[in-house]
Order: structure tokens, then sequence, then C-alpha cells
């Protein structure tokens, strides 16, 4: 059996023939974790304990590194039945990371309190190479979000089950995903709407000299931190499991910054990307 094809593993992406038009190299959701989380252990140990110590400026008391927390969530979004269904036909999952962020706030065992989630969906939305402005989002909700909602009826229970125990099994992060149907994501929707656009206000700075302006401040900041490390990790580890390479994983254990692979990752990080060119001016910054 084809690994991607059978219905007992969530993929988190394959690659397209270009010969043949057909997808192949299927990655499941465990070897992407698994990859991620090598490639930000060898490559940025210290750097996540430095993001963790700027988490606790704003109060925030992670139960793990706030990366790990953050890789664990990015590709959530993809246990919706579509998203894999497309996936396993044409390799894509458009928007996966706007699904992502909605879906978080069913899941428990990682923030202490609700207000504290924006610190860890952020970087989920942004995380994708896309990495489309919050104007942009915001224009596009109802067409490329809400709209494709009507057509979920609620998400496999055994697929809730495994992304939780491939989660606690790769980042050792225990984590509860509450029954997920079309009202409870309809619900969803509408409060992710809410702080994207509470997060646009700020960004037009309706919000000049509140606390809320200082607190988004602050958050901005931290995402910027965090999306260094995820974008290079999730590029690394989709370039080699979608790329038919085989590699063990001893053998990207030994990826270094002299390798080629994330030479080119570091194209894709977050310094030559849209949340930079935006929000550069506040990532200089000291709070």
């Amino acid at each position: 059996m084809v690994l991607g094809l059978s219905d007992n593993y969530l993929i988190a992406g394959c690659n397209i023939n270009r010969e043949t038009n057909k997808p192949e190299c299927y990655e499941s959701m465990e070897q992407h974790m698994k990859s991620m989380k090598i490639v930000l252990d060898t490559l940025f140990s210290s750097y996540m304990e430095f993001v963790d110590e700027e988490a606790k400026k704003l109060c925030i008391k992670p139960k793990c590194h706030v990366v790990y927390a953050v890789a664990a969530l990015h590709d959530l979004g993809k246990i919706l039945p579509m998203y894999q269904k497309q996936l396993r036909e044409k390799c894509t999952a458009p928007y996966h990371e706007v699904f992502s962020a909605i879906l978080m706030f069913s899941v428990k065992g990682v923030w202490l309190r609700e207000s504290e989630i924006i610190v860890y969906m952020l970087p989920v939305i942004m995380h994708h190479h896309a990495m489309r402005s919050l104007k942009d989002l915001i224009g596009e909700y109802y067409t490329k979000v809400v709209n494709p909602i009507k057509k979920i009826n609620k998400v496999p229970a055994e697929y809730i089950s495994e992304f939780s125990d491939i989660v606690e099994k790769v980042f050792g992060l225990k984590i509860e995903i509450s029954e997920l149907n079309r009202r409870i994501i309809e619900e969803n929707c509408e409060k992710l709407l809410k702080i994207l656009k509470n997060a646009m206000k700020l960004q037009e700075g309706q919000y000049f000299k509140h606390e809320l302006y200082l607190f988004m401040l602050k958050v901005y900041r931290l995402t910027g931190l965090i999306l260094y490390p995820l974008t290079i990790a999730d590029y690394v580890a989709a370039a080699v499991n979608r790329a038919c390479k085989n590699l063990t994983m001893d053998e990207i254990l030994r990826i270094s910054y002299k390798n080629s692979m994330v030479r080119d990752a570091l194209k894709y990080s977050i310094q030559q990307l849209t949340f930079r060119r935006i929000y550069s001016k506040l990532l200089t910054r000291n709070f």
C-alpha cells in the first residue's frame, strides 16, 4: 500500500510528477512533524529558548517551546476531509493555514486563557509561503473561507484522534480537540474574523496609545521571531519528504546551514516576505 493513499494516514502533502501529472511521494502528517522537530532541534535549540523568554514578557507560560506548539498546530486545518481529499488527489490545500487558526479555538492543553491564543494563532495564519496581508485575507474571507465551510459536515473522530496522538508523540504536548462539526467551525470562523479585524485596526493606527495597541505590538514582534524557524523547518521538512529522497532521520539530522536545502529554505524565511515588509519597524523596537 502506498503511503498517502490509505485512509489510515493523515496527509501533510505530496508532489505532482511533472511527466505523469499524478501525485507521488506522499508525506504523512507524522513524517512532516517529525522532520520539522528534527530541523528545529538541530538548528534552533537555543533560539527557541530565547523565543520562550520573549513570550514570558507577555505573561505567556508555555507548556513546551512556543515554537513547538505553533509547529504542532500549523497544519491542523489539513485534517478537514476536503483537504485530505485534495491532498491525495492534487497535493494542494489552499488556505489551510486559515482553517488551522479557525480550528485552534477548539484545542485545549496549549494555552491557559483564550486571550493567549493569538500568540500562537498569528504565526499559524502567516506561516504559509503566500504570506498574504491581513487586508487581503479579510477581503477574501467570505469567498475563500466562509463559503467552503458550508460543504463541511464534520471532521471524523479518527482524524482528530490521530492528529492529537501525533502531536503528543512528536512534541510531547498533550492536547484535546473537541468535536468539530459545521456549527462549531462556523462559530470559530466568526471568532477569528473578529480578531483579524481588530488586528487590521491596529495596523491602520486606530488603537494608537491604547493598551491593546501596545499588547499587539509585542505580539507582532513575537510572531516575527516564531516565523523565522517555523518557515524554515516547514520548508525543509516538505522538501525532504516530498522529493522522493527517502532520507533517514539520521540523514535529516545532519542538515546544517551549509546544506543547499537549508540555503534554499532561507530564501523563504520571514526576512523576505510580506510580514517583514509590513511590520519591519515594529520588529526592531524594544518593548
